[in-house]
C-alpha cells in the first residue's frame, strides 16, 4: 500500500497484492490483511480530510 498523488492533483491510495519490487519501494507500506487495510484506508482518508479542511480555513 502506498499513496500518491493523482491525475488532478489529488491524494491517491493504492492497494496491490504483494510483490518484491513494490515492498522495498520508498513510502510502501505493508499490509497483513483486511483489517490493516482498513485501518490504514481510515488513516489516509483522515489526513485528506485534515488536510482539505487546513487548505480552506488558511
Amino acid at each position: 500500500m502506498w499513496s500518491s498523488f493523482g491525475d488532478y492533483e489529488l491524494p491517491v491510495m493504492h492497494l496491490a497484492p504483494w510483490d518484491e519490487k513494490l515492498a522495498v519501494r520508498e513510502g510502501a507500506l505493508h499490509v497483513c490483511g483486511e483489517g490493516c487495510a482498513q485501518k490504514l484506508q481510515s488513516q489516509f482518508m483522515g489526513n485528506v480530510l485534515e488536510n482539505r479542511g487546513r487548505r480552506s480555513s488558511g
